[in-house]
């Protein structure tokens, strides 16, 4: 029988594996492992949940549903950091995400919910998290302005095609003071 065959069979009979419990029952190296795992994801034949050392692998059918949490929010006073670490705690996302991968995703969602907060002028957003295994994913929603508009209008440029043509510059800002360096 060969390495992917022996891989599908050992995960049919349990829930799921690491990689260790993998190597220790087929006898082969990581390296080996690595390859013959990855082959079997990109044919949707695994699925890796979690990532690095902490990483498990399972059939497809076995894999646990994604997480999903949608939230309606006001944005008068609305503070993002709490949002995300109410939304973290919800998905478990310090244990299900590796340090590096959810400080990024912190920023990012924090980022994104400020500038609604902050620019868009309107009163209220929408949140959405997907957490599945290997993914990460979120969005941001809200009916305001828009960013080109925003800053046309704050910087007194004629158009939106100049405020983008501004923002690419990536020296554009509405809020100077919120960005300076100490």
């Amino acid at each position: 029988m060969d390495a992917k065959r022996k891989i599908l069979a050992c995960l049919a009979r349990r829930r799921s594996a690491s990689g260790g419990e993998l190597r220790s029952q087929l006898g082969i190296s990581r390296q080996a492992l690595s390859v013959h795992v990855r082959s079997l994801i990109e044919a949707a034949k695994v699925v890796r949940s979690g990532s690095a050392r902490g990483a498990r692998y399972m059939l497809p059918g076995r894999a646990p549903a994604a997480a999903v949490l949608s939230r309606a929010l006001r944005t008068r006073g609305l503070d993002e950091a709490r949002v995300w670490d109410e939304l973290a705690a919800s998905l478990n996302l310090r244990r299900a995400l590796r340090p590096n991968i959810e400080a990024i995703a912190h920023y990012a969602f924090t980022e994104m919910l400020n500038n609604a907060i902050e620019h868009s002028e309107a009163d209220h957003c929408s949140i959405r998290l997907r957490l599945e295994p290997g993914t990460l994913s979120f969005e941001i929603r809200d009916p305001g302005i828009g960013v080109f508009h925003s800053i046309a209008s704050k910087v007194h440029l004629e158009d939106e095609q100049s405020a983008l043509v501004e923002l690419l510059k990536g020296r554009t800002t509405t809020m100077r003071e919120a960005h300076r360096k100490p």
